[in-house]
């Protein structure tokens, strides 16, 4: 077996000595006795060698549930909220996943828990406790491992409101 390595005639290559996100490419090439040839290439490998970057992300709440009154800031409906975010980026282009940690009270709640490559995680996930605050934090994971900074929430889940029981309503004008 013979083993090379070169990149622009450049031999032996050290991947330490590549910037981030540098795709490397590779080619089999086997000759057998006769001098016939026969290769394959690789689909190519990225090198992550440092943490995405979370210095423009934004975390935004919303509900599934329709209300007829406005939230005050940092107060989210009860059932059907969604917390959601966005600029996490990654230089190299590779996919993320997300992992989101809480804390009630000052005190950890969960750990960091993943919630894959979507960039939103439902209330009920979250198992958070209604009329206490609550410090959610965000961060991206890439594929080699390595996470970013985490973005920082300060919430107060709100409990469901009353249901209307009935349909008819009486006004009594004097």
């Amino acid at each position: 077996y013979f083993v090379a390595s070169t990149v622009g005639g450049q031999s032996p290559i050290h991947p330490s000595s590549l910037p981030h996100g540098t795709t490397i490419y590779s080619t089999v090439v086997c000759t057998n006795g006769a001098g016939l040839s026969t290769w394959v290439h690789s689909d190519g490998l990225t090198l992550l060698s440092r943490p995405p970057n979370s210095t423009n992300v934004t975390l935004l709440t919303s509900s599934t549930t329709y209300t007829a009154y406005d939230v005050m800031q940092g107060f989210v409906p009860g059932n059907g909220s969604i917390l959601s975010w966005t600029g996490f980026v990654e230089p190299a282009g590779t996919p993320l996943l997300y992992e989101v940690s809480w804390e009630e009270n000052g005190e950890v709640s969960s750990a960091w828990i993943s919630v894959g490559f979507a960039a939103q995680v439902m209330r009920s996930e979250l198992n958070l406790t209604e009329g206490v605050a609550s410090l959610i934090q965000v961060r991206a994971v890439n594929l080699a491992g390595q996470a970013s900074e985490p973005a920082l929430v300060l919430l107060t889940m709100l409990p469901n409101p009353p249901l209307l029981q009935s349909s008819k309503i009486s006004i009594l004008f004097k």
